[in-house]
């Protein structure tokens, strides 16, 4: 999963750029790395980082990875 994250002031630009930010990153990991595209997808979060975290907010992108059950 890509988290896109934005601190932008206005609502509407935050929720686009974080938006824009994962889409970029997802789109680059597919075509470079050849990931399936059904098992990698993107998130907008704003600037919220999840819980539990020491930052009130980010600006960037975060790649999480899950463990498959075996």
């Amino acid at each position: 999963m890509v988290e896109g994250y934005s601190d932008c002031e206005i609502v509407g630009d935050r929720l686009a750029a974080s938006r824009s930010r994962a889409i970029l990153v997802r789109n680059y990991l597919q075509s470079h790395f050849h990931l399936d595209a059904g098992k990698l997808g993107a998130v907008a979060l704003e600037s919220r980082p999840r819980d539990p975290s020491p930052h009130t907010s980010w600006n960037g992108v975060a790649i999480t990875l899950l463990k498959a059950k075996q």
